[in-house]
């Protein structure tokens, strides 16, 4: 089987890897790159002011927001340090060696019907299209993968024991919906960093 010495592009140690095409040592590397490319250190949670993230520059080399990643370069070895360098493959070889026999189940919210696409209109119209999250208007007219395309967005989440109800969903932006998901800093965060990102656009 194909194997090579791989430099990590977030953390840049060097780790052994048979895919191709992968770029990071673990899940929780990339996590933490990602969130370095958006201008804000997971470890240390410094941030990149908002003035500096917007305008056609903003990747140029010697930007703010350009050289973030690199200079918390140390914020991401110890992030990983105490958070563990996770070993996420599921190939058939990297399965076999961890002894993982079993399918891995999907979770509650990977196997449920789901019936809240139904209400999508009735919450949207009963929240007047504004996203609870951050408390600014969504764009009807928004394309599927824009921003602020209005979406629905579990109060108490599947995986938590939430249900489709009327009284469980909420009108959110896309981005605002994506980021909750993603974000370990709770929903004050998202919010803060909404209303920075729509009231300036």
């Amino acid at each position: 089987m194909y194997r090579a010495q791989v430099v990590c592009k977030g953390c840049t140690s060097t780790f052994e890897t048979h895919q191709r095409a992968r770029l990071f040592c673990c899940s929780n590397c990339n996590f933490a790159f990602r969130f370095a490319k958006g201008g804000y250190c997971v470890y240390c949670k410094a941030e990149v002011p908002f003035e500096c993230k917007i305008g056609l520059d903003r990747n140029e080399p010697g930007t703010p927001l350009a050289d973030f990643p690199a200079q918390h370069e140390p914020c991401r070895t110890l992030y990983l340090e105490e958070r563990g360098r996770d070993d996420d493959c599921r190939c058939v070889e990297c399965k076999a060696r961890k002894g993982i026999t079993k399918p891995i189940p999907q979770s509650k919210a990977q196997r449920r019907p789901t019936t809240h696409a139904k209400h999508r209109q009735t919450v949207l119209e009963r929240d007047n299209f504004i996203c609870q999250i951050c408390d600014l208007p969504t764009d009807p007219d928004a394309g599927i993968t824009a921003d602020l395309y209005p979406t629905l967005d579990h109060i108490i989440r599947v995986v938590d024991g939430g249900d489709d109800s009327l009284d469980n969903l909420r009108t959110a932006h896309k981005w605002c919906n994506s980021a909750l998901n993603a974000s370990l800093f709770g929903e004050d965060w998202v919010r803060a960093r909404a209303q920075s990102r729509f009231e300036q656009s």
